[in-house]
């Protein structure tokens, strides 16, 4: 069972968390029958359960639905400590984004930032970055190009001899780099 069937009864908390294998995370699902009464997180049950959690964890996380679809997911942000906002990069919109920075402080949250989320870094180097073109040119510079574990591209000039170091260059984004002049975007919207 989840934390709705324990504030209504159903059992003990600690029945209710389960341990994942990979992480060791304790989790506490919301529901096993999938609904959930609309007002549960307004009520004193709910804020004795924080409470209770809190004596329990150092950091709890908790996951809501969409805060522009799920009014539950308001007021758990004015209950809990810090929120932060979950941008779904090239799908939130900037007014989506204001809208919900706005009802989040309607609701007293503590906002704590903004995750740019499901972010395809392939795509984003294409975007906006201005060495993006660089593999075009790379037969001009008789170098190879490799993909690193992190997906992007790590030049190296030919053949190697042991013992020689690997050639870096670390490209600061423009909005970054001193004295630039160009707008920080920081959403990534077009």
């Amino acid at each position: 069972f989840g934390f709705i069937e324990h504030l209504f009864g159903a059992g003990q908390l600690n029945d209710a968390i389960q341990k994942d294998s990979k992480t060791m995370l304790d989790i506490l699902p919301l529901s096993q029958s999938g609904h959930t009464p609309h007002d549960v997180f307004g009520t004193r049950a709910f804020d004795d359960l924080l409470s209770r959690l809190r004596s329990m964890y150092d950091l709890i996380l908790i996951d809501t639905g969409p805060l522009l679809l799920m009014a539950e997911a308001r007021v758990v942000a004015g209950k809990v400590d810090k929120t932060i906002l979950m941008v779904r990069w090239r799908h939130s919109t900037r007014a989506a984004v204001k809208q919900s920075l706005s009802l989040l402080r309607s609701f007293n949250a503590d906002i704590l930032g903004a995750t740019l989320n499901m972010v395809d870094l392939n795509r984003r180097r294409h975007h906006r970055d201005p060495g993006a073109s660089y593999k075009a040119y790379r037969k001009y510079y008789q170098m190879e190009t490799k993909k690193s574990v992190f997906g992007f591209d790590i030049a190296s000039s030919g053949k190697r001899k042991k013992g020689d170091k690997r050639p870096v260059a670390v490209q600061t984004p423009p909005e970054h780099a001193k004295g630039s002049s160009m707008p920080v975007d920081p959403v990534g919207f077009e």
